[in-house]
């Protein structure tokens, strides 16, 4: 019994992460709102920000695929727990087989962006 609750609630963690990791760009935009520089810089110093700035939005992107990155891998972790846990407690293939869902979810939406990238 308690090895379907623990398959139950990682399963319910793993969907949740897999299901907020393509909302991270709009948080964190939401957040972190981007500043739009000075189109035309006129001296060394506003050179210098508008450089900074660019090198500020670099750090961002960075952030948010670490950001979506470690949900994957938070899913992919549940989802393993979730399916050790029904073997142990000897769940029906279908539930096992049912547990790796946030892992499947995450390489469709991975294989989407890339597909839709090109």
């Amino acid at each position: 019994m308690t090895a379907r609750i623990v398959s139950r609630i990682f399963f319910a963690i793993g969907m949740l992460s897999i299901t907020a990791a393509p909302f991270v760009p709009m948080i964190y935009r939401w957040f972190n709102p981007p500043r739009t520089p000075r189109p035309d810089p006129r001296g060394f110093w506003e050179t210098l920000g508008l450089v900074l700035e660019s090198l500020n939005s670099f750090a961002d992107s960075i952030a948010i695929f670490v950001w979506i990155c470690g949900l994957a891998a938070l899913a992919v972790a549940a989802s393993t727990v979730a399916f050790c846990a029904a073997w142990v407690g000897k769940e029906p293939l279908a539930w096992r087989l049912w547990c790796w869902l946030p892992v499947v979810t995450g390489a469709l939406i991975w294989v989407g962006l890339v597909l839709l990238e090109k």
